[in-house]
């Protein structure tokens, strides 16, 4: 077998496993034996950055080393004439932010990649045929149509239909006009019952709309879901009725992380989603700025009482993002919540933005987990 027989086969494998890193480095040893020293040793670098966590104090000089090889060779190394941004992960590159007016002008940069897991799109909205028919989609994990106007020549129901996404599993589709028989829609794509992340934020389709992502057998696999409503008006939003619907679903029940913000489900649904079976594998809920604890502090002490939060580890119930419609938490609210077991194995619970009087705020600071709370 000849050199460039070699190197096919160990990027065949390394396309074929993308998450081992083994084959990367068997990779980065050939490229040294074959004179391409600072490509094998970015490889080597960024595996290794991968591997430690944020506060190792490796980082910094390996951080270094990284910056230096791309500024020398990234033109190189990268997708060739790229309008937008590339990301390289492990030694390759994995993220790709462009146009779709790019994608479509050169149909093939995507496949010669080859290593593409994560793609974001702008201006896709009138291109949907011409984008669905792109080699090198059935690669991608990840795709984000976040600001695409989805309707008109770009149908949800063809598009996830046309387009081969084989691997998809992440799809964000922040800001795109969603209303709910879009979400039917999606539901009925082949693509849906393979996802595993859905990031539809600052999508007006409200109560409606959360009743058809509650309601789809479709979604049974979500893990991650995004419906934060950024700044939506009132009857955009999910309300308590939207909220009922999600803890009462059948399908979403194995949601690990929910993103409610910004809506306005106040304490009866913050009620119901803390009560819920469902509410047994969140690890992370969000529902800052939702009218909680407007009147009584009746959503808190549900969610202080609920038997199904064992595995939540972060809570935020507040942000740092100015709101005409906050949460409030009372004194009552304040005391259950600074007494509240479970915060031993909290990571935090984030209060930011929340209307309370002193009295409430010093109760949270006199608290046995006082260091659990972000006021």
């Amino acid at each position: 077998m000849d050199d460039l027989d070699q190197r096919e086969a160990f990027l065949k494998a390394i396309f074929a496993t993308p998450d081992d890193d083994l084959p990367r480095l068997v990779f980065a040893d050939f490229l040294d034996e074959h004179g391409e020293a600072e490509r094998a040793e970015f490889i080597r670098v960024q595996v290794e950055l991968a591997r430690l966590s944020d506060g190792d104090p490796m980082r910094v000089d390996l951080a270094v080393r990284e910056q230096e090889l791309l500024d020398t060779h990234k033109a190189a190394w990268g997708i060739p004439g790229l309008q937008g941004v590339q990301e390289f992960r492990r030694g390759f590159v994995e993220y790709v932010h462009t146009s779709a007016e790019w994608l479509i002008a050169h149909p093939n940069r995507l496949d010669d990649a080859r290593t593409v897991r994560e793609l974001r799109v702008v201006n896709a909205g009138k291109h949907g045929a011409a984008l669905a028919r792109l080699p090198g989609l059935e690669r991608v994990e990840h795709l984000d149509l976040t600001n695409t106007f989805l309707g008109g020549a770009f149908s949800i129901q063809r598009y996830f239909t046309d387009a081969r996404l084989d691997r998809l599993t992440a799809l964000t589709l922040g800001n795109c006009r969603l209303w709910d028989e879009h979400l039917v829609e999606l539901a009925r794509s082949p693509v849906a019952p393979r996802l595993r992340r859905l990031a539809v934020w600052g999508c007006p389709f409200g109560d409606e709309g959360a009743a058809v992502l509650a309601g789809s057998p479709a979604f049974a696999g979500l893990e991650v879901l995004d419906i934060s409503a950024h700044d939506m008006q009132f009857d955009q939003c999910i309300h308590g009725t939207g909220a009922v619907a999600l803890a009462e679903s059948a399908s979403l029940t194995h949601l690990r992380d929910l993103d409610l913000s910004g809506h306005y489900i106040g304490d009866s649904g913050l009620n119901a989603l803390t009560r819920s079976l469902n509410a047994s594998s969140l690890e992370r809920l969000a529902v800052p700025y939702n009218e909680i604890g407007e009147a009584i502090d009746g959503g808190i002490l549900a969610m202080v009482e609920s038997p199904h939060l064992g595995n939540l580890r972060e809570l935020a119930f507040g942000g740092d993002r100015p709101t005409h419609h906050p949460n409030h938490l009372g004194l009552t609210g304040a005391q259950a919540l600074a007494r509240w077991p479970h915060l031993e194995k909290m990571r935090f619970v984030d209060l930011r933005g929340c209307e309370m009087s002193d009295a409430a705020r010093r109760s949270l600071r006199e608290s046995r987990w006082a260091d659990k709370f972000i006021l």
